[in-house]
């Protein structure tokens, strides 16, 4: 529970345990070498360098990296990781997040698969690079940052999408999954693909929101909502294809539409043209020519949830996006 300060060497090998409860600080001149097991409860503040093959564990308590980072696996199971403008950090093999991961600038490298199902939040300037991405829980924000692994990011659970760029493919399925596609632009290099699941779109009073998968969009047996954040009535002439960049007949199929005006506000259905992408007051209607799947019933049974959660998600994200 005290306080170490390393400003010269400090080595953990293989088969060591270093457990941190108190406060570790690894100034400007000093290397931490692990290579075995770092456990951190305590409050973990790194200006030097860490550096070696092993394991950093988090079970509460926090860690912020201003200087570099290196390590052959790590796992946030709580508490907060803070990578400053300064910090860089390099994980050899695989990442795991259930706590508060936020990276402010620079790069993250993980080699192997960076899995989320606590909250992420990539900043202005900064960027997550990952052998692979996955969600099943929790809230990834892009704040004007970018998310670059080399497989598709898979969604099961949870909030995804902010403003900003993912280089690759995205896939979203589910009913607890939800695509949110903040006040400017959500700009995927690949393919999305959004299958039983949430897209909720935030509008603000001047500013755009934008949707732009340029490998194209599929969104299938869907709940999409539009939340005018600081509206009171439908906007005249309301279509699709002002929020998806490259919108063609046939994008949508199954989706169910909604508008909301404010954080809590009551959901109201809307009518989809599919023929011109026009979105009005009314009933909301896919294209004719698809038939009303098993699932849709399961799925306005589930708006309930959505918009509880959907409520607790923009008060976290409604000031960010």
């Amino acid at each position: 529970g005290g306080t170490l300060v390393n400003s010269g060497m400090l080595n953990n090998n293989s088969g060591g345990t270093l457990n941190n409860s108190g406060v570790l600080l690894n100034v400007n001149s000093g290397t931490l070498n692990n290579s075995g097991a770092l456990n951190n409860s305590g409050t973990f503040n790194n200006s030097g360098s860490v550096s070696g093959s092993g394991t950093f564990t988090q079970t509460a308590g926090s860690t912020t990296n201003s200087g570099n980072f290196a390590q052959g696996a790590m796992n946030i199971q709580g508490g907060s990781f803070t990578q400053t403008s300064t910090g860089s950090s390099n994980i050899s093999g695989n990442t795991t997040n259930a706590g508060t991961f936020d990276i402010k600038g620079n790069t993250f490298m993980t080699g192997g698969a960076f899995t989320n199902k606590g909250s992420l939040t990539v900043e202005a300037g900064a960027t997550l690079t990952a052998g692979s991405f996955n969600q099943t829980a929790g809230s990834t924000l892009l704040k004007d940052g970018t998310i670059d692994p080399p497989t598709t990011i898979t969604v099961t659970g949870g909030t995804f999408g902010g403003v900003g760029t993912v280089d690759g493919n995205v896939s979203v399925s589910g009913i607890g999954a939800t695509l949110l596609v903040g006040q400017g632009t959500l700009d995927i290099t690949g393919v999305l693909s959004v299958i039983g699941s949430n897209v909720l779109f935030n509008i603000g009073t001047g500013t755009f929101t934008l949707l732009d998968a340029q490998g194209g969009s599929t969104l299938t047996n869907d709940s999409i909502v539009f939340d005018f954040l600081s509206g009171s009535s439908l906007p005249i002439g309301l279509n699709l294809s002002d929020y998806i960049s490259g919108w063609t007949s046939g994008m949508a199929v199954n989706d169910q539409f909604f508008t909301e005006f404010g954080s809590g506000g009551a959901l109201t259905s809307l009518a989809y043209n599919d023929t011109t992408g026009a979105l009005t007051s009314g009933g909301s209607t896919g294209p004719s020519n698809v038939p009303e799947p098993p699932a849709l019933p399961l799925m306005l049974a589930g708006l309930g949830a959505l918009a509880l959660t959907r409520s607790k998600m923009k008060r976290h994200f409604s000031r960010m996006c």
